[in-house]
């Protein structure tokens, strides 16, 4: 057996630990189970989970291990200090047998000490030392029967070598430990079991909060890590290469994984898993960064938080989701998408010089190389947000109203609105407006001169940083046109508004603005800023009744008459730079048109 420790209910529990013992009995200490017995191999080690109760309060409480087993024993709680009566304390127990100890067993007891007084009764502990060449001979007798040699070669491009182990050995072994075993190779020579690091396992969680703070989504890496182990690899005898780690996975049925260490194609490492948990191993250095909480530098996330992340990353077992079965492990597929996209988009996040930019980019070449993630980058909040669509409600000279529909994205961070003179508007240019809130879908832009086009963009971004662009929109607004209730562009304009160039209307008997500007007797004034080359340029009008055009206030075309129909046109050199052109038209009664544009000869 592993120990003796039997699985009962809540209540059973409660009566075998004697919580309902009357108060004012001689202090006593029940232990569950009564008795530690443990099968563990040379060199082994192994844990065991014990539960103690005092029929007493107790004060200045300490756990002591006798002299014959206290070399092998480690208690992870070796103070407890205070202990309640009826109060159930949990002790996590290691065992270790060092180099040298022969096969047989060893007896001893661990007590509770009350101050200066031993509590009866103590723990008695026995450890049967197997021998572990028994083991060894097996399992190359079985490696060489599958491979002719106990050196198996690791096939091209694989990470590692995973082979059925027989029920007999795997049996065998889970008798003498619950901790994963390692077997060097050439000759299947038992190494050591790997204990459970539990300084990083308690750390994980807030590392986990951490890049949840950054808008990763971790939800369902925390619910992995019940059933997940991490391990720090061996000083003296390490599994992986400097700075490497290692994620194993729980298998149907059990597994020899082979892993080649030093790179030269065959096997140097034989690991067993005795559980059905899924197993992490890091460096040595790793593990102790992540034991002191050292996540963070002053400009980003630590190499070693981030192998953690990358880890649990792989835990989450995107295979059935996004890969191809297992053979998207072993062929290394499911490592690069892990490691050349994912954990450098983890590592951008957290960069103080975030670049959204290059955040998408990496995004949008993981899903080009890996068509089927997008629901595995989705569950970590790694897809860029929905896009909003801009519309420019309406637009005058000095304001223009713009709105959007809303994202509805979970991770929502903000809305940002660009402005440029140009096309494209990026990231780059002027930002006019940002907002955090979801729910603000307006804006009216007043800085915004007349008589020039604008052009608009909003981008939406996420909490980790990614962003997406929205359609582009522009002001039209080459011209600021005032509209007159007579042909004498005489008094205050009844209507301003932003238009486009060139200036083409045929409006026929109607009105240009009904309702407002009458169909006969009215005049336009349109007045825009454009950049001219150094060279001579055309200015030309078709017109109905009368129209003048002025460039910096000099007049080109004066024909200010009623016509029915004008053509009118003059060359003019210009000067590189900002000029203003004003155009303008009066009609008086039946037909109005009018054309008016330049162009470079």
């Amino acid at each position: 057996m592993i120990f003796r420790i039997f699985v009962l209910s809540t209540a059973s529990t409660l009566l075998a630990l004697g919580v309902f013992t009357a108060s004012g009995q001689n202090p006593h200490i029940i232990w569950l189970p009564e008795k530690l017995e443990i099968n563990i191999l040379q060199e082994g080690t192994r844990t065991a989970d014990i539960v103690m109760r005092s029929s007493v309060d107790l004060h200045d409480v300490k756990i002591f291990v006798v002299p014959e087993i206290s070399a092998y024993v480690n208690i992870a709680a070796d103070s407890l200090n205070e202990i309640n009566h009826n109060d159930l304390n949990n002790l996590k127990i290691t065992i270790n047998v060092p180099n040298g100890v022969p096969a047989g067993t060893i007896e001893g007891t661990i007590h509770i000490l009350a101050g200066k007084k031993t509590i009866s009764k103590p723990l008695p502990v026995l450890i049967n030392v197997i021998n572990v060449s028994d083991i060894e001979q097996q399992l190359a007798e079985e490696i060489i029967e599958e491979f002719g040699t106990t050196k198996p070669l690791i096939p091209d491009g694989q990470k590692f070598l995973l082979t059925p182990l027989s029920l007999e050995i795997f049996n065998t072994l889970t008798l003498e430990s619950d901790l994963p075993f390692v077997f060097k190779l050439s000759s299947v020579i038992f190494a050591y079991n790997l204990p459970v690091d539990e300084d990083v396992t308690n750390a994980i969680p807030d590392l986990l909060l951490a890049a949840n703070n950054k808008g990763i989504r971790v939800n369902d890496i925390i619910s992995t890590l019940q059933n997940h182990r991490w391990h720090k690899d061996n000083i003296k005898n390490p599994i992986l290469p400097i700075g490497e780690a290692l994620t194993v996975f729980a298998t149907p049925v059990p597994q020899k994984l082979f892993h080649d260490r030093d790179g030269d194609g065959r096997a140097d490492f034989l690991l067993i898993i005795p559980d059905n948990k899924t197993h992490t191993i890091l460096s040595p250095a790793d593990s102790d960064e992540i034991s002191n909480f050292d996540f963070i530098t002053n400009i980003g996330i630590k190499e070693s938080a981030l192998t953690a992340i990358h880890e649990l990353v792989h835990v989450l077992d995107f295979q059935i989701e996004c890969g191809g079965g297992i053979l998207w492990y072993l062929y290394g597929d499911e490592e690069d998408f892990v490691t050349v996209y994912v954990e450098e988009l983890i590592r951008r996040i957290f960069s103080v010089a975030q670049d959204t930019t290059a955040l998408n980019f990496i995004v949008d070449n993981t899903l080009a190389s890996f068509p089927n993630t997008q629901n595995c980058l989705e569950r970590l909040n790694l897809t860029r947000p929905q896009p909003s669509i801009l519309t420019i409600n309406s637009a005058s000279p000095g304001s223009v109203s713009l709105s959007w529909t809303a994202n509805e994205n979970n991770d929502f961070s903000a809305y940002k609105l660009f402005r440029s003179t140009e096309a494209n508007v990026t990231l780059n240019d002027t930002l006019v407006a940002e907002f955090n809130d979801r729910n603000s879908l307006a804006f009216i832009d007043d800085d915004f001169p007349g008589g020039q086009t604008f052009y608009y963009k909003l981008f939406t971004f996420d909490a980790p940083g990614l962003s997406a662009e929205s359609n582009e929109v522009a002001t039209v607004c080459a011209y600021t046109a005032e509209y007159f209730g007579n042909k004498d562009l005489a008094g205050p304009p009844l209507v301003t508004r932003c238009e486009p160039a060139p200036i083409s209307y045929d409006w026929g008997t109607a009105s240009p603005v009904p309702g407002i500007i009458p169909e006969d007797n009215f005049s336009v004034r349109w007045t825009g800023s454009f950049d001219f080359e150094d060279a001579t340029y055309q200015f030309l009008a078709l017109n109905d009744d009368g129209v003048r055009i002025y460039v910096d206030g000099v007049p080109i075309i004066d024909a200010w008459l009623d016509q029915a129909s004008g053509f009118y046109f003059q060359n003019v050199p210009m000067t590189a730079g900002m000029h203003t052109v004003v155009v303008e038209h009066y009609e008086h009664f039946v037909d109005a048109h009018i054309t008016a544009r330049f162009i470079k000869l």
